[in-house]
């Protein structure tokens, strides 16, 4: 969850010609792990000055699902939800309250899916 003041340390701030491969390059980090700290997808655009969230992977890494969740939470909730027409991972995170990079975690994804209208996904709460 984040504050409400970034630590700055972990904010890259987008110079002319930079993508998202080339930041994540930058930070060592994986493209699929910058997209979902930032809420982004593939086809996203970053315009000069725009800031996004190059978090390490040591602190995204191994972390268990539940231990995901709020702290004080000891029991989540798994909640099973059913793709509808026009849902996508961030709608469905944002629909949920939880961080993108969660989603891909209880689920196994390392990019970003395309989700077929009926499949399941797994939440926690």
């Amino acid at each position: 969850m984040r504050t409400s003041e970034p630590d700055r340390s972990r904010i890259h701030k987008v110079s002319k010609g930079e993508s998202p491969w080339t930041i994540a390059a930058k930070y060592d980090v994986s493209v699929d792990e910058f997209l979902a700290w930032n809420n982004l997808d593939r086809s996203a655009v970053l315009r000069v000055g725009d800031e996004y969230t190059v978090t390490p992977p040591t602190e995204q890494e191994g972390t268990p699902a539940a231990e995901s969740t709020p702290t004080g939470d000891t029991s989540p909730q798994k909640i099973v939800h059913v793709v509808k027409p026009g849902q996508n991972p961030t709608t469905i995170a944002r629909s949920y309250g939880v961080d993108l990079s969660d989603l891909f975690k209880w689920n196994g994804w390392s990019e970003a899916p395309v989700l077929q209208v009926g499949s399941e996904i797994v939440i926690y709460k």
